[in-house]
């Protein structure tokens, strides 16, 4: 039976419904079409089951009956010392199963390199490279890899069992997370790519569906196929050759040039994005989504979700810019400005000093805006002048205070001359004076009463 590129996976599951006259040939190459088509315009990978009987070729009995006979099949499969057991998912190198060991009992997640893609020398290294990073990286937030090898042709690596999901699974599901959720999630990955980083290694495919969570919740970062040194790797990639998934590609990984940290940090700017609002940075075709992270301006994010904080904006931003120059240097860098905004401080990122964290007043957002960049020193100072040259403060003109200064002296003047009037008003008219007459002479005659 042909499948469509990159469908070996399906093989079995397809197999069995042809076997059984539920579908044609032609129906699961339309299925699968279909599956690739939304995947390139940033949609998440939908089942081929779901997809069968959305378009009536199944019904869910039907799909059940044929889950079930897979399931039947696949633990009759035994691959090197491990028993497969069930089907957990499907990657961009191969489908993974859950396996165990039978005289332990210990079980592990089993990815399978597909028979088609090992006869190509570039994905047989590409699995190989996977394998022996895996085996070096030792980090809470990294899946940890525990056994590889090639059993009868078929080559397998096995990693410890993350049960909690991807988060491609969960934004398809559920839609956006809250922001604090986010920022935590950003904050474990930023950590693993920090000691990747110090390792001398970049993983380039940093995106949802490789982000895994535990039964805690606990995020673990996947799939380092794609991963390579800071130094270049003839074998592994040459020059002008794009790797990566479109929707988080950073603009220098889209152009084929040489790579570093920053790469990885754009592309987890374009996760945190997408789990925030709940819609990739950029949609359409791969070919339309990488000219636009290469020329587009980024779509606000808070235009999808009003309810971001400033530095939660001005962290993606700083995360996503164009140029690398002007993102974190380095994961430990970006990881400081989470940290503190998870803290409910100010980020570094660019967020004013006098605005909240939690939002601004009036609805306003500072970080919405462009970074400002840190205020240049004057020569020979220590002192910093603010942006756009304003001195440290501001004194008003002479002339203003000399004006105040007298027009207050001028309205006390007319408040004491009124004070003084009234008091003259209520001061009481003065008697006449009583002096006794000398000896002898008359009394005056008496004056007329004079009315006031």
């Amino acid at each position: 039976m042909s499948t469509p590129s990159g469908s070996a996976e399906h093989l079995l599951f397809g197999k069995i419904l042809i076997e059984r006259g539920l579908i044609t040939q032609g129906q699961l190459d339309q299925c699968l079409k279909l599956q690739s088509a939304e995947i390139d315009v940033g949609r998440s990978r939908r089942n081929l089951g779901d997809l069968m009987i959305e378009l009536g070729f199944l019904t869910k009995l039907q799909l059940d009956q044929a889950l079930g006979e897979q399931r039947r099949r696949l633990k009759g499969l035994v691959i090197g010392p491990y028993h497969i057991m069930d089907k957990l998912g499907s990657g961009g190198m191969g489908a993974v199963y859950r396996a165990q060991v039978p005289d332990t009992g210990v079980e592990v997640a089993l990815k399978l390199l597909p028979k088609k893609l090992s006869a190509d020398p570039n994905f047989l290294a590409r699995f190989h490279r996977e394998a022996n990073l895996g085996m070096e990286l030792h980090h809470p937030h990294i899946v940890r890899t525990i056994d590889f090898g090639e059993s009868k042709g078929t080559y397998y690596i096995a990693m410890e069992v993350v049960e909690g999901g991807t988060l491609d699974h969960h934004l398809h599901v559920s839609g956006a997370i809250p922001e604090r959720t986010a920022l935590k999630i950003t904050r474990d990955l930023l950590g693993a790519l920090q000691y990747a980083h110090e390792k001398g290694l970049i993983h380039r495919d940093i995106k949802p569906s490789n982000i895994l969570f535990d039964r805690e919740g606990k995020s673990k970062l996947s799939d380092f196929g794609l991963a390579k040194a800071h130094e270049p790797d003839p074998q592994f990639m040459t020059e002008g050759t794009t790797v990566g998934t479109p929707h988080y590609m950073a603009p220098e990984q889209a152009r084929g040039e040489e790579l570093d940290i920053r790469a990885d940090l754009y592309a987890l700017g374009a996760t945190l994005y997408h789990a925030v609002t709940g819609q990739t940075p950029f949609s359409g075709s791969s070919a339309a989504v990488m000219h636009s992270h290469l020329k587009r301006e980024l779509p606000p994010p808070e235009s999808l979700n009003p309810n971001l904080s400033p530095g939660c904006i001005a962290i993606i931003k700083k995360l996503m810019a164009k140029e690398r120059k002007e993102r974190y240097t380095t994961p430990a860098a970006a990881l400081e400005d989470v940290i503190r905004l998870l803290r409910g401080e100010h980020p570094l990122a660019g967020v004013p000093a006098a605005v909240p964290v939690a939002g601004t007043a009036h609805g306003a957002h500072p970080a919405a805006h462009p970074l400002p960049r840190p205020p240049p020193r004057r020569a020979g100072h220590g002192a910093a002048t603010p942006p756009h040259g304003h001195p440290t403060s501001q004194r008003p003109p002479l002339w203003s205070i000399i004006l105040l200064i007298s027009g207050i002296v001028w309205l006390a003047g007319i408040a004491l001359m009124i004070w003084f009037v009234q008091d003259l008003r209520r001061q009481p008219a003065p008697e006449p004076s009583h002096v006794a007459p000398p000896a002898g002479a008359k009394p005056p005659a008496k004056a007329p009463i004079s009315e006031f």
